[in-house]
């Protein structure tokens, strides 16, 4: 069998069923996924996100799981591998828009500290203010 194709544009990694994007937003990297992470694929997220930890001054890594339509045990894994290599480089990741059943895996693999808060649940500073 054939290995499938992969083709890189600048910031963008295209594979078999997954679409992925980086920016970076000051210390900030940013990695959008649109498809399946599996096992045909999920590893071109974990290699993404390895290098990006490794650019200079990144502490943050977030992978937006809004168009993300099926989450693997291999995606599950390199979920798991992009948070331990954030951790030894004294950064931390966060996992943004998971759908219903992106949230209910991590939760039942006890990961859910890796998803960020929704903007609606987090404390609004000016709301917190009295008289």
């Amino acid at each position: 069998m054939g290995q499938a194709a992969v083709t890189i544009d600048g910031n963008q990694i295209k594979g078999p069923g997954l679409d992925l994007r980086a920016a970076r937003i000051e210390r900030t990297v940013l990695i959008s996924v649109n498809g399946e992470l599996n096992a045909r694929n999920s590893r071109l997220l974990e290699l993404l996100g390895v290098e990006a930890l490794a650019e200079d001054a990144v502490d943050r890594l977030v992978i937006d799981c809004l168009a993300v339509a099926h989450v693997g045990s291999h995606g599950l894994a390199a979920l798991i591998e992009l948070d331990r290599v954030a951790s030894e480089n004294s950064a931390f990741m966060r996992i943004t828009r998971p759908n219903r059943v992106i949230r209910l895996l991590l939760d039942l693999a006890g990961l859910t500290r890796m998803v960020a808060a929704p903007l609606s649940e987090r404390t609004d500073p000016q709301s917190q203010r009295v008289g």
